[in-house]
């Protein structure tokens, strides 16, 4: 090939963009212009302190500007169906957690896509376990202590839940079915109000990061008695899991995780490049740091398997769902 006509060959392939580059580089060749990823809830959580943390990581790794976009509302849906109405071309990209990209899809009529066919999968890159906490009155100690209470007194025992179809309430919701017991419901919009209530004695049962649990215990506001998720966290190392404690099943035992996301189609070769860009952000001091501070850790699944357990998990919930008899809205 003449030179002249490499030349040429190599400016076509470099204007073909972000979304279709497939060859290594320094930079994902973007033209110059940002790369938006959309966060489905509103800034200062977690959800977006642990966005933001990426998205600076990404920045420097990549060259390109990474800016987080906030969208949030329908419990995580209004940003996920923009991002699922995105044109393919990475230049926007979002953040998925359970409730946002499968729980949501089953308590709305229409909320825009659907996980499995909708959007690409691109990466895991942290979860957390939650701890379940109790009113100090209750004075119990375990899960099997509460269970037994709840079958003594059923549906009068109350838990906070940031909304039907909420992390809160699948795990609680599965636990009933395990148990026997039967809890009071009571559903809030967002985990703030729950906490404020558990604390004000107005529901007995929450859902608290281990960092917050850890609060909660020594100002008297709250009993952590088990962890809801696969592993027992640092701060507790003497607390059970649910399934440790005997009520096992694939949603007691998954995570509350946070992913990367895009629209349908993106090209194969950059989801994998992402996907290994994310790879290294989680191994960088920095971003260990941060997840820690929220009581989150590194806990990453490339494509394949990212897709795979989100698609068991979509099923697990399909089945919850359908024997709560919950109707989307």
């Amino acid at each position: 090939m003449k030179r002249r006509e490499l030349l040429a060959t190599t400016a076509a392939v470099a204007a073909i963009g972000f979304g279709s580059l497939s060859m290594p580089g320094p930079a994902w060749a973007s033209g110059g212009r940002p790369i938006r990823l959309i966060t489905p809830y509103p800034p200062g959580g977690p959800v977006d302190t642990a966005a933001r943390r990426l998205s600076d990581i990404l920045t420097r790794s990549t060259g390109d500007t990474f800016v987080v976009d906030n969208r949030s509302g329908g419990g995580g849906s209004i940003g996920t169906a923009e991002l699922a109405r995105a044109k393919a071309d990475g230049l926007t990209l979002g953040v998925a957690l359970p409730d946002s990209l499968i729980n949501a899809v089953f308590t709305l009529k229409n909320p825009g896509y659907n996980p499995l066919t909708d959007l690409t999968l691109i990466a895991q890159f942290t979860s957390a376990s939650p701890l379940v906490i109790v009113d100090p009155d209750l004075k119990i100690r375990t899960m099997g202590e509460l269970v037994a209470l709840a079958k003594a007194k059923p549906d009068t025992i109350s838990y906070g839940s940031w909304g039907t179809g909420s992390f809160p309430h699948l795990i609680m919701a599965s636990v009933e079915q395990l148990s026997g017991a039967r809890w009071l419901h009571v559903s809030y919009r967002g985990a703030q109000p729950a906490l404020q209530d558990l604390v004000a004695k107005q529901v007995k049962i929450g859902f608290v990061p281990a960092h917050v649990a850890e609060i909660y215990r020594d100002k008297g506001w709250g009993v952590p008695i088990a962890v809801a998720g696969p592993r027992r966290v640092g701060q507790f190392p003497g607390l059970a899991t649910l399934a440790e404690q005997g009520y096992d099943s694939f949603l007691t035992r998954s995570p509350l995780w946070q992913g990367l996301i895009g629209p349908r189609g993106l090209d194969a070769a950059l989801v994998q490049r992402l996907a290994n860009e994310v790879k290294a952000a989680m191994e960088t001091d920095s971003f260990i740091q941060a997840l820690a501070a929220m009581s989150h850790v590194p806990d990453y699944k490339g494509p394949e398997e990212f897709r795979a357990s989100v698609g068991r998990e979509y099923d697990a919930v399909a089945t919850l769902m359908k024997t709560l008899g919950v109707q989307p809205v």
